[in-house]
């Protein structure tokens, strides 16, 4: 059976380009870099051009908003007036640096960024800026998709984004940034919609437009506590204390986040034991199965037996010795997909 025409087009993937200085020879590369960029800046070498210039441009097509993944090497660049005027782009973008350090300045504002700092700017103004070995994601978004909060935007352009929703934003830019490519052209009205309520929530800083944006503020948050356990199972200390602290919130907004788990202290204590089932049935067989108890932040072997016993059904010698004969340790047991997904999943 054929897919209607209309169907296909819903499923079409979001087009993106890359554009990059390595297929020429390094004498070549900054000339070409400069011709990359000239719509936007003017680039001027740090270093001798003629030793190489390294630089990569991926753009990803998300219709109104377009999202751009820059690398580059040590550079000085400016962007004046015939810049703003010859080019039409007079776009706002939130950038946020992944690696290396970014210097702006502009008139009014001289600014530095190293990486995990989020700055909002806008294409109308001229600036001057240097680079030194820049990895960052910018979002370009319209001023006329954006006519209603101008005004609040240009106050906070050309400098830092601060408050909790800096870590909001730069996380969802960089969520956005890693699975762009993935989407597909149904889903640019969505990612559209997101990033209005959260770009109104950073503005506004009101209890309405949190409201509003408060379902892609809420995955956000979500993403970057469930990678922060991963990314910590080992400590004992992990728990909502750590966790707020991380994330900036309270212990009520943690408990909303984590509420269809029955609970934070739960879902950390279920990532821990699949950590573990996961050790046992894939590591390394030789290692004490107390070691891996402690290396995954239980601090009592009892506790952690009677814990795995009740999610598993049967006990962690049992799961390390039914993998090495080559059997699931579950066989027999499992009556649904659900309690099959519930005993193989691993963090």
């Amino acid at each position: 059976m054929h897919r209607s025409g209309e169907g296909a087009a819903r499923e079409q993937r979001v087009h993106s380009i890359k554009l990059s200085t390595d297929h020429v020879a390094p004498a070549e590369q900054f000339d070409l870099w400069r011709h990359i960029t000239s719509d936007i800046v003017e680039t001027q070498p740090i270093d001798k051009p003629e030793a190489g210039f390294r630089g990569s441009l991926e753009i990803v097509d998300l219709g109104p908003l377009q999202l751009t993944r820059f690398e580059f090497g040590s550079s000085l660049f400016c962007r004046n007036r015939n810049h703003v005027n010859k080019s039409g782009f007079d776009h706002w973008t939130i950038m946020a640096l992944t690696g290396g350090r970014l210097k702006l300045a502009t008139d009014d504002t001289d600014n530095a960024g190293a990486a995990g700092s989020v700055l909002l700017n806008s294409l109308a103004a001229p600036l001057v800026g240097r680079s030194e070995d820049v990895a960052l994601i910018n979002l370009y978004f319209p001023r006329d998709e954006h006519w209603q909060i101008s005004d609040q935007l240009e106050r906070a352009s050309r400098r830092p984004i601060d408050g909790p929703m800096s870590l909001i934003l730069r996380e969802f830019v960089i969520s956005l940034g890693s699975h762009a490519k993935t989407l597909t052209t149904a889903d640019i009205h969505s990612v559209n919609d997101a990033f209005t309520a959260l770009l109104k929530a950073m503005v506004h800083q009101t209890g309405e437009m949190f409201e509003a944006a408060r379902q892609p503020i809420t995955a956000v948050q979500f993403d970057m506590a469930r990678r922060f356990i991963g990314e910590n199972l080992h400590s004992p200390d992990l728990g909502p204390d750590m966790l707020c602290t991380h994330l900036g919130v309270s212990r009520r907004q943690l408990y909303y986040l984590f509420e269809r788990h029955d609970g934070v202290a739960n879902y950390i204590k279920n990532r821990r034991l699949a950590a573990c089932y996961a050790a046992l049935t894939r590591g390394d067989t030789r290692k004490m199965i107390s070691s891996i108890a402690f290396d995954h932040g239980f601090t009592s072997l009892s506790s952690f037996y009677r814990l795995f016993h009740k999610r598993y059904g049967f006990n962690p010698g049992e799961a390390r010795s039914a993998w090495l004969e080559g059997r699931s340790s579950h066989d027999g047991m499992v009556t649904s997909f659900g309690e099959w997904m519930s005993q193989v999943r691993a963090a």
